[in-house]
């Protein structure tokens, strides 16, 4: 089987699964494992290069829509007539639903079954770390910086934070994620703030980047900003509804521990 995957999560969930082989297409931001780094390139997550697809003559190709803007790319592969699958994560555990789609459609539902119940008694493993705390710390989250980006409720961002012992200062928004303003962030005062910046922003988290924070209107008001909780995490660990969430589950219970039962603060993870 030919398989193109247009998103870096796809990719790695295929990977996971022992079809790497069997991969000849990836997106642009696809760079785990490291053998996917060197396959062809078929545009960005959210710009396919539909010819290019065509041209490595997939027998399948896996989609997704978990990030906003994908839905252009799904279009085109439909209209191109191709094979697909198209998965829809939001929530923490999708990727589990997400394996099983993958197995079902390329014939490996053993293996998948085997993944899921190992990272279901990962999940299990790694709850245990999660520290109790009278009151769940208010945090921050953003996915991108101008405008400010916030995931909402329905976001698998939010649930790991809740999972973390945390609770996300807008999970009041509908749905997956929506912009905010300076104001709203300063009315709702975290008590930490995550730095998780996606896409070609990903390269702009710098230390100069976490100090400008405090330079933005009014937010050196902010608890975050005035108790040096001012963090920048690796999109590979939090922005990607794959296998690495786990991962992210566990720095990111790691990090509310050490800022809020060890005091320690001014952590920068990058």
């Amino acid at each position: 089987m030919r398989i193109v995957s247009l998103s870096p999560s796809n990719t790695e969930l295929l990977f996971a699964l022992g079809l790497g082989s069997q991969v000849v297409g990836v997106d642009e931001y696809s760079d785990f494992p490291l053998a996917a780094a060197g396959l062809p390139k078929v545009g960005t997550d959210v710009k396919v290069d539909i010819e290019a697809v065509k041209a490595l003559k997939p027998d399948l190709v896996v989609a997704s829509l978990a990030v906003p803007g994908m839905e252009s790319n799904v279009q085109a592969i439909r209209e191109a007539g191709l094979k697909h699958i198209v998965l829809e994560t939001e929530r923490f555990t999708d990727f589990l639903a997400d394996l099983w789609e993958i197995g079902v459609a390329c014939n490996v539902e053993d293996r998948a079954t085997e993944l899921i119940e190992e990272y279901n008694q990962r999940i299990k493993d790694i709850l245990e770390l999660a520290p109790a705390l009278p009151q769940p710390p208010r945090i921050y989250f953003e996915l991108w910086p101008k405008p400010y980006v916030s995931p909402g409720r329905l976001s698998w961002i939010s649930d790991i934070i809740g999972m973390a012992g945390g609770i996300n200062v807008f999970m009041d928004i509908e749905g997956g994620s929506r912009s905010v303003q300076d104001q709203q962030v300063i009315d709702v005062d975290p008590q930490a703030i995550f730095l998780c910046w996606q896409g070609e922003k990903t390269a702009d988290m710098t230390p100069e980047a976490v100090a400008a924070i405090a330079k933005r209107p009014g937010w050196k008001t902010i608890d975050a900003v005035k108790n040096n909780r001012v963090i920048t995490l690796p999109e590979s660990l939090f922005g990607r509804p794959g296998p690495r969430l786990l991962d992210g589950l566990e720095l990111m219970i790691d990090l509310i521990s050490q800022m809020f039962i060890t005091g320690d603060s001014g952590v920068s993870i990058h």
